[in-house]
């Protein structure tokens, strides 16, 4: 099964072709490079691959899915529909990527794009709660400043952590704070099914 997506737009140049799939590629634009790199991992994650093209009549990528491949037990799915996991992700091109993602895993999801919006949600809807991912990049107020702001309205909120940074810059900028653990992008589905699965099940 494949799915292509064309542009009509000014060719890539060979050293963009190459580096297309890289997070934040120094020949893509600032913040706007991870997309990619996430959607090739996804990809790769159902056992499929990805590849892009691109001349004078524009740039098309690929994607290539095996038939008959999916993640996940139906039953499996139901009985996490009633539990709701909050997404705190800054980064426009991962954020309905990550959303889609969770609901194919079966749970309810709240999705914002910065910590003050997190906090105030979590003010709300405090009862419904059952995780909390939080991109560690987050922005309004630093990642840490969110944990400690939601962690003082549900003290026992499990966070997992989400970053492009290496897990042991992550784990200095959270040192002596309690969290269920750190998803690297870009990610594979299953290792986002293993840790939010283990996070919510620790409530």
């Amino acid at each position: 099964v494949s799915l292509r997506v064309r542009d009509d737009g000014d060719p890539l140049s060979t050293a963009e072709r190459r580096h297309f799939f890289e997070p934040f590629s120094p020949h893509i634009l600032a913040h706007e490079g991870l997309g990619m790199a996430a959607v090739l991992g996804i990809v790769r994650s159902y056992g499929g691959t990805a590849h892009v093209k691109s001349g004078f009549e524009g740039t098309e990528v690929s994607l290539y899915f095996p038939v008959g491949t999916g993640w996940g037990d139906s039953a499996e799915k139901e009985t996490r529909s009633h539990l709701t996991v909050l997404l705190v992700e800054k980064e426009q091109a991962v954020f309905g990527t990550m959303e889609s993602l969770f609901r194919h895993l079966g749970y309810s999801v709240a999705s914002v794009f910065n910590g003050q919006s997190a906090v105030e949600w979590v003010t709300e809807n405090k009862e419904g709660l059952a995780a909390v991912v939080l991109d560690a990049q987050v922005s309004e107020m630093s990642a840490l400043q969110c944990h400690d702001a939601i962690r003082s309205v549900c003290p026992s909120v499990p966070f997992l952590l989400m970053s492009n940074s290496s897990e042991e810059h992550v784990r200095g900028q959270f040192a002596d704070r309690d969290y269920a653990g750190i998803l690297q992008k870009p990610f594979r589905l299953p290792d986002l099914a293993r840790l939010v699965t283990d996070t919510v099940g620790s409530v």
